[in-house]
């Protein structure tokens, strides 16, 4: 699974053609940094979970559903440090912004953008669900835990 440290929005773009006539993308949706405090609970369950690896980094978010080794390589040459791409994440941005609330993304992985079908999407998915479960068991979201750290602030 990925957990986002970034959300890279890869949908808005400009596209031209460079000096040498060959099309030239410019990226130019948002990078957004998820719930700081979030991202470490999620962290701090990790050191006690058991189940897959958890991955943690920029996650490209576009509408376009991709089944395509050449297309999901041209989103690896635009964002490089990408860990994984999904659909949904662009919406749980803009919501979570309009409302001024916490949010992260947990995203199952089920394929890496070829030979989609569905056969590895109820694995993925319970190991992404078992893991925030996990996290939330753990207390790290009780009401005391969560209005200590945002009282306190970050860290030094």
């Amino acid at each position: 699974m990925v957990v986002s440290s970034q959300l890279r929005l890869m949908d808005h773009r400009k596209i031209t053609d460079n000096q040498g006539g060959d099309p030239l993308v410019i990226l130019r949706g948002d990078k957004v940094t998820p719930s700081g405090l979030l991202l470490d609970r999620l962290r701090a369950a990790e050191v006690d979970w058991a189940g897959v690896p958890v991955h943690y980094g920029l996650m490209l978010s576009s509408s376009v559903l991709i089944n395509s080794v050449s297309v999901r390589d041209q989103l690896v040459a635009l964002e490089p440090d990408g860990r994984g791409a999904e659909m949904e994440g662009g919406g749980v941005y803009a919501a979570a912004a309009k409302g001024r609330t916490d949010w992260i993304l947990v995203k199952a992985i089920s394929d890496w953008g070829i030979r989609k079908n569905d056969d590895a999407h109820p694995l993925a998915a319970r190991n992404a669900a078992e893991f925030v479960v996990d996290m939330i068991r753990g207390g790290a979201l009780d009401r005391r835990t969560w209005q200590t750290s945002a009282a306190s602030g970050p860290s030094e």
